[in-house]
């Protein structure tokens, strides 16, 4: 664990936290100072409750914006179908995307089908079928590192609509990705006794 609190200057001092007899063997062969001290400080929990702040506040002007599916289509409407967000993430491990397969691949027909349907066609297509699409594919194991929205070439707050959604869904599962390896993915578990409050 590296704190940085930005009292310090990273670049000369900084301290690590070894919270495991692997990360404590690391150090060992490092430079510096070893003295013990406490992982859990005031400054940590002032910092963690400053986050959970700005993250209630962040969710809670996407909600006013993302009111239904029209709020979504325009959230995503300047999506250019860069797939740039899924070439970042961490979570996105497919060999192949179904959105790069040639099953996926618009032809002409396509166009014009639409077309006629629509009396006008979007380019490119099926971006908004994209977002929704990895939304439901990695939301449950969604992060929030950000870097989907880093690379967003149109600035659409791709992570922070991502991690309202899979905030939502971790919830009901109880669920925090990566706080523990040893913790399943609730998709692939079975309980017999889960989401009564769905039922009939």
């Amino acid at each position: 664990v590296v704190p940085i609190a930005g009292e310090k200057d990273t670049g000369k001092e900084c301290k690590l936290f070894a919270n495991t007899e692997k990360s404590a063997e690391l150090l060992k062969e490092m430079d510096g100072k070893i003295q013990e001290s406490e992982l859990e400080t005031k400054g940590t929990e002032t910092i963690r409750q400053l986050r959970q702040k700005n993250e209630e506040k962040m969710l809670a002007d996407l909600e006013k914006k993302l009111s239904g599916l029209d709020g979504l289509v325009e959230m995503f409407s300047t999506c250019i179908g860069c797939h740039g967000c899924r070439s970042v993430c961490p979570i996105c491990y497919c060999r192949l995307c179904e959105f790069d397969a040639p099953c996926s691949e618009y032809e002409a027909e396509k166009y014009e089908m639409e077309l006629r349907k629509r009396g006008g066609v979007r380019i490119p297509p099926g971006s908004i079928a994209f977002q929704i699409g990895r939304m439901i594919h990695i939301g449950l194991s969604c992060v929030g590192c950000g870097m989907c929205s880093d690379v967003c070439p149109a600035d659409i707050p791709v992570a922070s609509i991502f991690r309202k959604a899979g905030k939502a869904v971790q919830d009901v599962f109880k669920y925090m990705p990566g706080k523990d390896i040893e913790d399943k993915i609730p998709v692939t578990t079975f309980e017999e006794e889960e989401l009564t409050s769905v039922e009939d």
